[in-house]
């Protein structure tokens, strides 16, 4: 597996969050859509999200509208994505996230 270099940081693969460092956010992703490249950061790191809890996530999903957020360039579609897969180890993460993507079949 190639790592990746962007804006001074090392990520594992495109668009596979980590948790971020030095940036103020609570994680950051590599993050790659046909050509374009961007680095994306996330989250505040003083709050936990709490996912377990089905009423929590529902409504994070609905107040930011995580349905109609397509674009992986922007912090929403990362910060949408967290509720469903992040927290997970980093390995189970990488094995759910490309499992995903090949059944969302390029929706995502």
């Amino acid at each position: 597996m190639a790592t990746i270099r962007l804006a001074g940081e090392i990520f594992s693969g495109y668009n596979k969050p980590r948790r971020d460092s030095d940036g103020g956010k609570k994680f950051a992703v590599a993050a790659k859509e046909g050509d374009q490249v961007r680095l994306v950061r996330f989250g505040d790191p003083n709050m936990t999200i709490k996912k377990h809890i089905p009423e929590r996530r529902a409504n994070f999903r609905a107040r930011h509208n995580c349905d109609e957020k397509k674009s992986k360039l922007t912090p929403g579609y990362w910060s949408c994505k967290a509720w469903v897969m992040l927290g997970l180890a980093p390995g189970v993460f990488s094995t759910l996230w490309n499992l995903y993507e090949k059944i969302a079949g390029g929706i995502v």
